[in-house]
């Protein structure tokens, strides 16, 4: 999906014991989207999802979202758990918008980094 950035954001969904009922897959590419706003970059990001109803617990379902989205010079693993499939994955949203927030600050301090250094060399 082509983002108002210039970003193409390739999303892959995987589903493990459960069917991926349309809405739950819309709310689901709806929420990674609305994180589009964090990524300044011109490449393609390819973002793998997987979603999960483990039945292992002794009560209640346990519903497991994970994404891994590829950046220049970066990988993101992101996972949450919950009872509800639909606060999982808010808080995935919520656990990806703090990682990519942190990948951007990082960036822009190596950026700055340079600057600086070529700045003092041409100053020399």
């Amino acid at each position: 999906m082509r983002l108002s950035n210039g970003v193409n954001m390739k999303i892959k969904i995987k589903s493990t014991n459960i069917i991926l009922a349309p809405n739950i897959k819309d709310y689901l590419e709806e929420k990674i989207l609305s994180c589009e706003k964090f990524l300044n970059t011109k490449f393609d990001v390819p973002a793998q999802v997987e979603i999960e109803k483990s039945t292992h617990h002794k009560k209640g379902k346990v519903f497991r979202v994970e994404i891994n989205l590829k950046l220049p010079k970066a990988s993101l693993r992101i996972e949450s758990t919950g009872e509800d499939v639909y606060f999982t994955i808010t808080d995935l949203k919520d656990k990806l918008q703090r990682a990519l927030k942190k990948y951007k600050e990082k960036k822009a301090s190596e950026f700055k980094k340079t600057i600086r250094k070529s700045i003092n060399k041409s100053i020399m």
